[in-house]
Parts: C-alpha cells; sequence; structure tokens
C-alpha cells in the first residue's frame, strides 16, 4: 500500500484528497524524463503537444493524452534514477521561483489550473490529438551537412596513426 506524509500524518493513498477533475491519477512526477513508448503509439498520438508554451506540464498530458486514447501505463518494477535539473523545473519553492521567472520575462505556461481543464476536456472529447497531421517538422525542409572532404580526409589519417581525438 502506498503511503503519504502530510504534516507528520501518514495517509494511505484512499486518504489523500484527490486531484480535481482527475479521474485516474498517473506517475506525471517528472514523467517526460521516463516516457517510453513505441514508436507506433508515439505517432500515433503525434508527439508531444507543440504547444508554444514553457515546456511545464507537458509531459503529464502527454501522458493522460496516451490513457484516455486506450494505452495503459505500465510502472517498472526497478530503481529509475532522476539527475536534479537546475534552474529549471522544481517543487514547492523552487517552482515558485521559475513560475515567477516566467512572468517577469512574459514566457507563457500551461498552468495547472488549465492542465487539469485539458484532462478533463481529453476525457470526455473523441480527438485526442493536440498536434495536427503535419507535427514535429514534417512539412520543413532541413538542410543536411556533413564534414567536408578535407575534413573526412583528415579523420582518417589521423585513425590510421593513432592520433584520433576521442
Amino acid at each position: 500500500m502506498r503511503a503519504a506524509i502530510r504534516s507528520g500524518i501518514r495517509l494511505t493513498v484512499a486518504q489523500l484528497p484527490r486531484r480535481p477533475a482527475l479521474n485516474v491519477r498517473l506517475d506525471t512526477n517528472a514523467s517526460g524524463d521516463f516516457v517510453l513508448m513505441s514508436r507506433q503509439d508515439w505517432v500515433g498520438l503525434r508527439g508531444y503537444p507543440e504547444f508554444q508554451t514553457f515546456s511545464m506540464h507537458l509531459d503529464s498530458l502527454l501522458l493522460y493524452q496516451a490513457y484516455y486514447s486506450g494505452m495503459r501505463e505500465i510502472i517498472l518494477p526497478y530503481p529509475v534514477y532522476h539527475m536534479t535539473h537546475t534552474a529549471g523545473w522544481g517543487l514547492g519553492a523552487e517552482q515558485s521561483s521559475l513560475v515567477g521567472r516566467l512572468d517577469v520575462f512574459g514566457v507563457p505556461y500551461l498552468s495547472y489550473a488549465r492542465f487539469l481543464q485539458i484532462v478533463e476536456k481529453l476525457s470526455k472529447t473523441k480527438d485526442k490529438h493536440f498536434n495536427g497531421l503535419n507535427w514535429g517538422l514534417v512539412d520543413q525542409q532541413l538542410p543536411e551537412s556533413g564534414p567536408s572532404p578535407k575534413e573526412i580526409s583528415t579523420l582518417a589519417r589521423s585513425e590510421s596513426t593513432g592520433n584520433a581525438r576521442a
């Protein structure tokens, strides 16, 4: 049984207050760092929502989009380690500081209240997509480049003499 501590009182999951509008509780804590899904599912969802905002809550939104599209979350039975981000996402005071900086610089972001509204709408609508069919860079012509012949020649010589840089 999972439990949480609030103000020194141990609460079981059944006693925890439910998040408004979330009838389903997915594991969304730093979820963007750990999302793993098949290519077919990723393409079916059309990737992360491409909102023109700071990336806050977009990973969680993808999980709810996947859930309401019929996919089910699997929590792996072994530990996963996470490196703390610097000057980015955080909890409590760190999150307040981040939101304050975003507000000062006029950077749009998805508030938690708006996130809840979108999740509620996802649970009720037929179309679960945020991105159109041209999501990603599908309609962009991206120039390709590579090393010049001189760079290739120099690298080949370095490798043959054992002087290649790591």
